[in-house]
C-alpha cells in the first residue's frame, strides 16, 4: 500500500466555492447567493494584521528555495501524492481536467474526468485519488469509480445517490479485515451552509458528520466520525462557530482533523473503526483564535477570527498554517463593501503564519511564511514542503506555479 499524505486546504481556491454554490438548491434567491459568496470567499481567503506581530520563530525559518511551474493554464487543486512514483496528482477545479506531474512539474499523465456520457462519472467529482501505483478512484453522484492514469474506466461500484460536494476533494483507500475501503470528506460544506442558514436551532452538531467511508468489496456506505462527545461544539450545541470548517489530513496509518474554534487535533485509527487515538491540545495566541461571539455580523466574524488553512502530517512532524485574525477596531474601520473589497485587502494585507508540532509539543513560537506563500500543502523530503502562492502576489504565465518551501533551523 503506498504510504499516501492527503491534506485537506481549509482555504480552498473561490471558484471550487462558487461552482459549489450552483448546485445548492436549499439557497434560492440572488440575495442570499450573493451574502453566501461573499461569506465564503473570506473564509477561504481570510485576514490579518502584519503589524505588531511578533513574526519570528525562535527556532526555525521557512523559506522558498525552489518553484513548481506545471505547463497548464487552469486553477490547479493539490488532491494527492505517490510517494513511491514522486508523483503529485491534481484537479483543475473549472474544467476537472485530472493532471498528474512529477516533482520537477512535468505532466506525466492528464485526462478528462468528468461527462455526462455512459460510462463517464458525470459532471459533478466529489472525491479524487490514488488507488494503488497506476489507478485513480474518483467519488461522483453516480458511484465510485477505478480508472487507469489515462482516464480508462477498469471497475464501478454503485453507492447511495447523496449530495456531491466538489469543494473537498480528498480521499484515501484502506484495508481492514480483508475488505478494501475508500475514505472521504461527507458533505461539510452543506453542514456549513446548515448551521449558516439555521443558527441557533441546537440540533445541528448533532447532525454533522466529517467522513463517508465506502466499502468497496459490499458497495456499501457507512459514516464515521462526528465531533468528540467533549469538544466545544457538543458542549455549546446552540451557539454557531462560522470557522468551524474541517481541515484533515491523513498517512499510512492515521487519519487527522481540526478546526480552527476547537483547538485540538484529533487522531483516528482508521483500521480499528477509527478509535480516537490520541487528542493533541495545541498552543495558538487566543488574541486571534477568538470562540467567543461578539455582536459582529457574520462577514465581520470571519475577518474577526484566525482560520487554520492546512493541516500536513510528516512522520512526528504537524504543520498547522494559519492565517490571524484582525484587531476589531481595524476591522470596523476597513471599508469592505463587496468581494473586489475583500480581495484586495486580503492581496494587501494578509500574512500566513506556521506551527510546529514535534512529539506532540508545540516547537518554538510561530513562523511567519514568505510574503508570496499562502499555506503549505506536502511533504516532498529533506524539509522540503509544497506549497500554494498567495492569491493576488504571484503572477504566471502559460504556467500553474506553487513553490516548494524548506524548513531550516534557525542558526543554519
Amino acid at each position: 500500500m503506498i504510504k499516501r499524505y492527503l491534506t485537506y486546504l481549509g482555504a480552498v481556491v473561490s471558484a471550487i466555492l462558487i461552482s459549489t454554490l450552483s448546485s445548492v438548491q436549499r439557497v434560492e434567491g440572488d440575495s442570499m447567493k450573493n451574502v453566501l459568496y461573499s461569506i465564503l470567499i473570506v473564509l477561504a481567503f481570510g485576514c490579518s494584521n502584519v503589524e505588531n506581530i511578533p513574526i519570528g520563530s525562535d527556532t526555525y525559518t521557512v523559506e522558498i528555495v525552489d518553484s513548481l511551474a506545471i505547463p497548464y493554464v487552469g486553477v490547479l487543486k493539490f488532491v494527492d501524492q505517490n510517494l513511491e512514483k514522486e508523483r503529485l496528482l491534481f484537479v483543475d477545479v473549472n474544467s476537472i481536467q485530472v493532471i498528474e506531474v512529477d516533482y520537477n512539474g512535468q505532466i506525466t499523465n492528464q485526462f478528462q474526468g468528468a461527462g455526462n456520457d455512459e460510462g463517464k462519472i458525470g459532471n459533478r467529482l466529489g472525491a479524487i485519488g490514488y488507488y494503488g501505483l497506476d489507478t485513480v478512484a474518483m467519488v461522483s453522484e453516480r458511484g465510485v469509480f477505478l480508472t487507469k492514469m489515462n482516464g480508462e474506466i477498469i471497475d464501478f461500484k454503485k453507492r447511495p445517490i447523496q449530495f456531491v460536494d466538489q469543494t473537498y476533494l480528498n480521499l484515501f483507500p484502506f484495508r481492514k479485515n480483508g475488505e478494501e475501503y475508500l475514505a472521504y470528506i461527507a458533505e461539510p460544506f452543506y453542514n456549513l451552509l446548515e448551521e449558516l442558514l439555521m443558527p441557533g436551532d441546537g440540533q445541528y452538531h448533532d447532525r454533522f458528520r466529517l467522513l463517508n467511508v465506502f466499502n468497496l468489496s459490499k458497495e456499501e456506505m457507512t459514516f464515521e466520525i462526528s465531533y468528540d462527545e467533549n469538544s466545544i461544539f457538543k458542549a455549546n450545541p446552540k451557539k454557531a462557530y462560522p470557522t468551524a470548517n474541517p481541515i484533515i489530513s491523513s498517512n499510512s496509518d492515521y487519519f487527522y482533523w481540526i478546526t480552527s474554534p476547537e483547538q485540538k487535533v484529533y487522531t483516528y485509527d482508521y483500521r480499528n473503526d477509527f478509535e480516537l487515538k490520541e487528542t493533541t491540545s495545541l498552543a495558538p495566541n487566543p488574541k486571534y483564535f477568538k470562540t467567543e461571539v461578539e455582536a459582529l455580523s457574520l462577514h465581520e466574524l470571519l475577518l474577526y477570527n484566525s482560520n487554520y488553512n492546512s493541516l500536513v502530517i510528516d512522520e512526528e512532524r504537524i504543520l498547522l498554517s494559519y492565517s490571524r485574525g484582525i484587531e476589531k477596531e481595524e476591522m470596523l474601520s476597513t471599508d469592505i463593501s463587496g468581494l473586489n473589497d475583500v480581495n484586495e485587502y486580503v492581496s494587501k494585507n494578509q500574512q500566513e503564519y506556521l506551527s510546529v508540532y514535534e512529539n506532540r509539543q508545540k516547537v518554538g513560537t510561530d513562523i511567519q511564511l514568505p510574503f508570496e506563500v499562502f499555506t503549505l500543502i506536502c511533504p516532498l523530503g529533506e524539509d522540503q514542503y509544497l506549497a500554494y502562492p498567495h492569491n493576488g502576489r504571484v503572477e504566471a504565465k502559460n504556467k500553474s506555479l506553487f513553490y516548494i518551501c524548506k524548513i531550516f533551523p534557525n542558526g543554519n
